[in-house]
């Protein structure tokens, strides 16, 4: 799955970094991407972002790098640098950011950043409509933090439990 944040309509658009030497990396990265060489995706965006730190197409496929290993917080970590580079590069990273916020629970963060994403005219209805959802999950969610419910777990005999762990957390 990839988030990286381009134009729709397949027309090649300006990178937002001016180094031909990260814009290369970059380049270098996506081949890498999507040949599922990550280890070496990695590699090149590292040394595109030392080169451009505020290049915010590499810090997005990075994210998105992260994202296909399942390692959230990472995935969050560089869309934030992205959104950090430059605010207003897109209000997608917004959207894919308060997704991945919400998935581990971090729903004071994903708020913000789902409020922030419908603040911006011309959001697609839909993404607007989760969006809303999504804010009301994290409200349940702060609300749920803050005033936990105390249960115990009780083993029923050997008739309804087995040895193995059989709850999800």
């Amino acid at each position: 799955q990839i988030y990286l944040v381009l134009p729709a309509d397949g027309q090649t658009q300006a990178l937002s970094t001016r180094s031909k030497k990260a814009e290369r990396l970059f380049m270098d990265a996506s081949d890498a991407y999507n040949a599922r060489d990550y280890v070496r995706a990695m590699k090149a965006l590292n040394k595109a972002t030392e080169e451009d730190p505020a290049f915010v197409e590499a810090y997005i496929l990075k994210g998105d790098i992260y994202s296909d290993a399942r390692n959230i917080p990472e995935a969050i970590s560089s869309y934030k640098k992205g959104i950090d580079a430059n605010p207003e590069f897109s209000p997608n990273l917004y959207y894919i950011t308060a997704n991945n916020e919400l998935m581990i629970g971090r729903y004071q963060d994903a708020k913000n950043d789902y409020e922030k994403f419908m603040s911006y005219a011309n959001v697609p209805a839909e993404k607007r409509d989760r969006s809303t959802n999504s804010v009301h999950a994290c409200d349940f969610g702060i609300d749920a933090m803050a005033h936990p419910v105390p249960f115990h777990l009780d083993n029923l005999g050997d008739n309804v439990n087995s040895p193995l762990d059989e709850y999800v957390n």
